[in-house]
């Protein structure tokens, strides 16, 4: 109901096909999908980082949190890595490789994680 919203006839075509592609790839998968608390806003702002800027210390703004599928919460930090780079893949996949140490992805996630990343970027 938001997408008749959107200005501009190309930005609106391209929300309307992640809209259905995530209908088409994500919601038959949705049983088989993690869920946990998620913080939901992982981005730079909200990371705090030791004085070299090398290993993270903590999280801030935990008012975004929500109970959801576990996959979203590197889908929605790629996509903020994402925004206004040039080489859009270069630090997402540094990011997705440091996540997937700590938490291993499942095949059902890693097949809706493109789409979880443009819904974010839909979003935004």
């Amino acid at each position: 109901e938001f997408v008749g919203h959107i200005r501009g006839g190309s930005r609106k075509e391209l929300v309307v096909r992640v809209l259905q592609e995530f209908e088409d790839k994500v919601l038959p998968l949705s049983g088989k999908l993690r869920e946990s608390v998620i913080h939901n806003d992982a981005n730079d702002q909200n990371i705090l980082a030791d004085e070299k800027g090398k290993e993270v210390i903590g999280i801030l703004d935990w008012g975004d949190m929500v109970k959801s599928w576990l996959v979203c919460e590197i889908a929605i930090a790629m996509a903020y890595v994402m925004l206004n780079k040039e080489d859009i893949l270069k630090d997402a996949s540094s990011l997705l490789k440091g996540y997937c140490k700590r938490v291993q992805l499942r095949e059902c996630e890693v097949k809706v994680l493109r789409t979880l990343i443009a819904c974010r970027l839909a979003c935004s």
